[in-house]
């Protein structure tokens, strides 16, 4: 369970003596693409999860029982994907890559959608959870898959999203 969970992690966080706990995402690695896109323009019907989709609210509440049981003895940071990360590990890399190839702007939109929702996460995390930050874990700029210029425009957008939220309630996030 959660609670179980949070109590070894803190228990671990003590006996290994940690400056700082850096919580991982597992078992939300990918965002929770609905069924029905089948091209690429589908991307367009994507909308936000909102707070209250269990995507968003397990996560807050699990990183919240940890913050608790840690009982600030350190500060305490949730790994928070960025948007391409989130949607590639959901429907899939070579999924995602054909799809832009065939339509840049729906598929980011489906960037911007998920930057939304990872953006709330971060607040939510900071604001709820009491983490002191995210680590945000930036991929999708590898020279094997994206030119700088490429990268710029169809990546870097919806990563400046969620950093400039995260940045809002935290002053304490880790970039990756």
């Amino acid at each position: 369970t959660a609670s179980a969970s949070a109590k070894h992690t803190a228990a671990s966080t003590r006996d290994c003596d940690t400056d700082i706990v850096k919580v991982m995402c597992d078992g939300y690695f990918p965002y929770p693409v609905p069924s029905g896109i089948e091209k690429a323009s589908d991307w367009y019907a994507l909308e936000p999860l909102g707070a209250s989709h269990p995507f968003i609210r397990d996560q807050v509440w699990r990183a919240k029982r940890i913050v608790e049981e840690l009982g600030g003895d350190r500060p305490v940071f949730y790994n928070v994907f960025a948007p391409f990360s989130s949607l590639r590990f959901g429907a899939g890399e070579e999924r995602v890559m054909r799809d832009l190839r065939e339509d840049k702007n729906a598929v980011m939109h489906a960037l911007d959608v998920v930057a939304q929702d990872n953006a709330l996460l971060a607040e939510l995390l900071i604001r709820e959870a009491g983490c002191d930050g995210v680590y945000y874990c930036v991929q999708g700029g590898e020279k094997d898959r994206f030119t700088a210029e490429e990268s710029r425009a169809a990546v870097s957008p919806s990563d400046l999203y969620v950093l400039e939220r995260a940045n809002r309630f935290s002053g304490y996030n880790i970039l990756h």
